[in-house]
């Protein structure tokens, strides 16, 4: 997440949040503007560098000097770097246009503007207490709106249980420990909240988990060894046959034996394959949060239960 650039790395106690959002949202729209000027700046030399290979090439083909075209790979390399370079800095951007609206948002919060513009929890007011209701703990500017930035339905569904249920004294000053070590973190915070919108809308939990759990598309590791196995034995044949005097009948018998065991197993290796490429994204996400929090170092005892 560096991409859209820390200013300071706490937020002290004595400082005004309000100044310190407003200070951080300006300077993420101005890495949006700066990307904005860069984009186009690469999006008029991809047309250029395309531009000027199409013309190489057509000169190349109308005079018939083949040599010509490695002239062409010069605009096209340089047109596949500015093609790169154009996806970076459109991800920097999308990500500084998340940083500053997570700013903006908290500034609605700070000033009383939030109603309306969170997520009011509705789903979770039958489960509450009898007293839920009159204490505006969920619904369109209730305290869940407020206060819920989740971007998992399990994390709602935690913040739904401590606001419903009470919890002892030990439990709270656990939790107090814990506010107060992450409340001046800000930009763990905005990584994490920046993060956040791709869980929401890439990562199902649910189906993460049901797939991370259920049974393997082998029920015993045979296929396994027996891969390696053959592929061991198609080494070694083949070794054999071109060092030494050895017929090559071993060796393409043991081709066909992979030939015939890769028929069999193919449509369970495909769903298993399939499986993981339908998670791959989700996994990656996941690890990309975990290598952040892992960052951080924690003294409060809850964060180091949840490390």
């Amino acid at each position: 997440m560096g991409t859209v650039g820390p200013i300071g790395n706490t937020m002290t106690s004595q400082s005004d949040p309000a100044s310190e959002y407003e200070r951080r949202a300006a300077a993420r729209r101005a890495r949006v503007a700066s990307c904005e000027r860069q984009s186009g700046i690469l999006s008029n030399l991809r047309l250029l560098f395309f531009a000027a290979a199409v013309i190489v090439a057509a000169l190349v083909w109308r005079y018939g000097d083949t040599r010509g075209y490695f002239v062409c790979t010069v605009p096209a390399l340089a047109f596949f770097i500015a093609a790169i370079r154009h996806e970076r800095v459109e991800r920097d951007k999308l990500l500084a246009e998340r940083a500053a609206k997570f700013y903006e948002d908290g500034l609605r919060r700070i000033h009383g503007e939030w109603r309306g513009h969170g997520i009011p929890g509705d789903v979770y007011a039958a489960s509450s207490h009898l007293f839920a209701r009159d204490l505006d703990l969920f619904g369109v500017g209730s305290l869940f709106e407020l206060l819920c930035i989740a971007r998992t339905r399990s994390g709602e569904e935690t913040l739904a249980k401590w606001l419903s249920a009470a919890a002892g004294p030990p439990e709270i000053r656990s939790r107090q420990a814990a506010i107060e070590e992450l409340r001046n973190r800000l930009d763990l915070r905005e990584d994490v909240a920046v993060l956040g919108q791709d869980v929401r809308a890439i990562v199902s939990p649910t189906a993460l988990s049901d797939w991370a759990e259920g049974p393997g598309a082998f029920r015993s590791r045979a296929p396994l060894w027996l891969a390696r196995g053959l592929a061991a034995a198609a080494v070694i044949s083949a070794t054999v046959w071109a060092t030494t005097p050895f017929p090559a009948f071993p060796f393409f018998v043991v081709v066909l034996v992979e030939i015939l065991v890769a028929r069999v197993l193919r449509g369970a290796v495909a769903d298993a394959t399939h499986a993981v490429e339908a998670h791959l994204n989700h996994l990656r996400l996941i690890a990309y949060h975990l290598e952040r929090i892992e960052e951080e170092s924690e003294t409060a005892p809850l964060l180091r239960d949840l490390r």
